[in-house]
């Protein structure tokens, strides 16, 4: 069956090479380009917070006794039940809390803030929370505070965790004091809301245990020569108490796979690294390699796999839009206004000197045009 793909356009995008998949926001159209797709599942490792200084669910009357929302107008964190462009459910019992990054505009804050926390008997004090965020540059910003007042920043959220993970701050600094955390959200118009759940603060083991926030990532199919980053997106973290060490860190060798992961780091108690695993295969095939990390906080594994094609081995369609426009066989039809898909010389090319363009910028509100491969 022959199968025919049109691009609609009502932002400015540029075209390189053709893998293309559609998504919509906010009533825009809106088209991704992607060579590969990398995939990820995440383990979520939670500690017994029985002996917990605090811990708060939000599965009651929100905010929660004690807690504070500021800017307090509206624009604020939320209660809800993981919908609200979210994970779809909460991580532990039926409530969460969100900032709607979805719908505040660009640039708007807001904080919610825990009630009076004390330390005066911690030993080794360390704030925990589940997180989640979907997609975007945005992130949430913890900060602490011994007078309900002036508050430190302590540590920033990754940009994308999904599905929910423990993030784990260690908070020894301010042991003997009464504490307040506030978790800060910054809109960035963005695609997901940032998620929190089941907020606490108890002491980390005496042992330090190695934690990985990723187990697997799955980089699809790229074409041979070219290379898969996955970004600095993996963490390790050391969820106990004492200094965490490696004594191998092991696996890629020999494989398409391969990490910037430093085995010589070490992580005292809440202390966490980020690290990348790339996909650069030299031969076509399907690969798999484990990623062993060995430490004296216990042993983990990430698992990478992907799929390597020769695209000119195997007859399979490019077009980098370097000869003639519209190719042969290819349709670029207005649908509205006076503008059309052309031919670009871009010196970011992915490929060649030459990419396909839209021009929405001088296009009038409502113009449209579609792209059409054979």
């Amino acid at each position: 069956m022959k199968k025919v793909f049109t691009f609609f356009l009502t932002i400015t995008f540029l075209i390189s090479v053709v893998t293309l998949f559609a998504a919509d926001k906010k009533d825009e159209s809106k088209i991704s380009i992607k060579k590969y797709v990398m995939t990820h599942s995440t383990k979520v490792i939670r500690r017994d917070s029985k002996d917990a200084y605090f811990e708060e669910g939000f599965e009651g009357t929100f905010p929660p006794d004690g807690w504070t929302l500021d800017p307090g107008t509206g624009d604020d964190w939320q209660q809800d039940d993981g919908s609200t462009h979210g994970p779809g459910s909460a991580a532990e019992g039926s409530s969460c809390i969100y900032f709607d990054d979805y719908n505040y505009s660009s640039g708007t804050t807001a904080s919610i803030t825990t009630p009076a926390i004390d330390l005066s008997g911690a030993t080794v004090p360390t704030l925990s929370f589940y997180y989640w965020d979907g997609s975007g540059s945005d992130f949430v910003t913890v900060s602490i505070s011994t007078d309900g007042t002036t508050f430190t920043d302590i540590y920033n959220t990754p940009t994308s965790v999904d599905p929910w993970a423990v993030q784990t701050v260690n908070i020894s600094d301010y042991i003997g004091s009464t504490v307040y955390v506030r978790f800060t959200g910054a809109s960035i118009w963005g695609y997901s809301n940032p998620h929190i759940d089941d907020v606490v603060v108890d002491e980390a083991p005496s042992d330090p245990i190695l934690s990985l926030n990723y187990d697997s990532i799955n980089f699809g199919i790229v074409e041979v020569g070219d290379t898969a980053i996955s970004g600095q997106v993996f963490i390790v973290s050391n969820t106990g108490g004492g200094d965490l060490t490696f004594s191998s860190v092991s696996g890629f060798e020999g494989t398409p796979f391969s990490t910037n992961f430093d085995e010589t780091i070490t992580l005292g108690p809440g202390a966490a690294d980020t690290f990348a695993v790339d996909f650069m295969p030299t031969e076509a095939g399907d690969f798999t390699a484990s990623l062993i990390f060995e430490s004296n906080g216990g042993i983990d594994t990430i698992i990478a796999q992907g799929s390597a094609y020769d695209y000119d081995a195997t007859g399979m369609y490019v077009e980098s839009f370097e000869g003639n426009f519209p190719p042969t066989d290819w349709k670029a039809n207005i649908l509205n206004g006076s503008y059309n898909w052309d031919q670009y010389a871009f010196s970011s090319a992915y490929n060649g000197d030459y990419v396909a363009k839209y021009n929405s910028y001088n296009a009038s509100t409502g113009s449209a045009a579609e792209l059409i491969t054979p």
